[in-house]
């Protein structure tokens, strides 16, 4: 009794009559009869939980997937992607150029277009005799601008980087791997001969990352002393790009393809094969929310039927109710809006608790991966609004339409049959 006193005392202080009343009264019913819930309407709002938290669950360990596949991008590509020259399907490029080789316009019709970019510079890889002692071993050759010695791949683990007179050709330096030093037995300041010009070994430098055993043996000289040995006017090598934060990296290549595709023609160059290995990684990862995406989806398409089958139960429960509410005066769309609310309402408290629940077990659930499979001991779930929220408004949708029917069946109350039954 002190309820429904503090509810009427409630009614009262608002306008009669007024919109705000109405909306108000139609509140207190789907309130009060989402209190009176069942063991039906118990088990539905789990099913939707469940639904719910698989959505929300996928995406936070996706997003987290995805983050860690730029972790692992920055580990493989150094931030960088090398195109190299082809002539393109058909040999189209020879149609229009005397060779397939990148030049100086190349470079700089790209520098202009990635002025933003961490770096636009050319590199020439060759292969030469590399000879210490007895030692005579076929080897490539990296020619390298001042700008990719920063990189962690040429930044030597021993010894020192190229001096500012081997950079200008005043004499020739060089770095060699670590499988370069074993293979030759050669350390930092030992002469070693690249096709008979003599070379200093100033420093050893990792070994290039998930490389082919046979790719591991290197050697890397200044840009300037390569293009002397290999390269010519029309031929600058290759041509690095590297991008400011891994985010970038999509855009970058776009662009890069773009501009050669206008320079050159459509194809005449390919990119280096680890870009195309962390797209596939990318690809693998999406496929994996996509799939449950779909499974969380169609929990929640079941749950929604239980909710239509719920909701019609209610209706005929409560068909004394709604006609005596019709009888004394409510529309018939008041009932409408208090079955659809009801339903609506349902759905959300679902979403609710299925997005709390994926916020509480995603790091259990992610931490128990990283622990089956070492391939993803860098997971870590990123809690997203996108997860929050996209869960929060499907629930919210299936809720609102599955309760359309038991509307409609409640608004076909015979208000004459049911009071005179009673």
């Amino acid at each position: 009794m002190a309820t429904n006193n503090s509810t009427h005392s409630k009614i009262a202080n608002l306008e009669d009559g007024s919109p705000l009343a109405h909306w108000y009264c139609r509140l207190l019913i789907v309130i009060n009869s989402i209190k009176s819930f069942g063991l039906q309407q118990s088990l539905t709002l789990i099913t939707m939980a469940i639904g719910s938290l698989g959505l929300s669950a996928t995406m936070f360990l996706g997003q987290g997937a995805l983050d860690g596949l730029w972790v692992d991008l920055d580990r493989l590509m150094g931030n960088r992607v090398q195109a190299y020259a082809d002539a393109g399907p058909g040999d189209i490029l020879l149609k229009k150029r005397p060779n397939f080789y990148f030049t100086a316009s190349d470079l700089k019709a790209v520098q202009e277009k990635l002025p933003n970019s961490r770096y636009v510079v050319p590199m020439i890889t060759g292969r030469g005799q590399i000879a210490l002692k007895e030692a005579r071993i076929i080897m490539s050759v990296d020619g390298i601008t001042k700008e990719l010695e920063s990189e962690p791949a040429y930044m030597p683990v021993i010894g020192t980087s190229f001096s500012a007179s081997a950079r200008r050709g005043f004499e020739l330096e060089c770095l060699i791997t670590v499988a370069s030093a074993q293979k030759l037995n050669a350390d930092i300041n030992q002469k070693i001969s690249i096709d008979n010009y003599s070379c200093t070994v100033v420093g050893i430098i990792p070994n290039p990352p998930e490389a082919d055993e046979r790719f591991k043996s290197r050697v890397v000289i200044p840009y300037f002393w390569a293009q002397l040995f290999w390269g010519s006017p029309d031929n600058i090598g290759s041509i690095m790009v590297s991008w400011n934060s891994p985010q970038e990296m999509e855009q970058t290549v776009n662009t890069l393809r773009r501009v050669l595709d206008d320079e050159r023609a459509r194809g005449a160059y390919h990119l280096s094969s680890s870009q195309f290995a962390i797209k596939k990684r990318k690809n693998i990862v999406s496929n994996f929310m996509v799939f449950g995406a779909i499974q969380s989806i169609f929990s929640i398409i079941v749950a929604s039927i239980g909710i239509v089958n719920v909701m019609l139960a209610n209706v005929v429960r409560r068909s004394k109710e709604f006609a005596v509410r019709i009888a004394m005066g409510a529309y018939t769309k008041d009932i409408a809006i208090i079955v659809i609310s009801e339903s609506f309402l349902l759905g959300l408290l679902g979403a609710g608790i299925g997005v709390l629940l994926a916020i509480i077990m995603a790091p259990i659930v992610s931490h128990y991966i990283s622990a089956v499979i070492p391939e993803a001991s860098n997971l870590k779930p990123i809690i997203s609004i996108k997860g929050i929220f996209a869960p929060i408004i499907v629930c919210g949708i299936s809720g609102l339409i599955a309760g359309i029917i038991p509307a409609l069946r409640a608004c076909k109350v015979d208000v004459l049959a049911v009071l005179r039954a009673e």
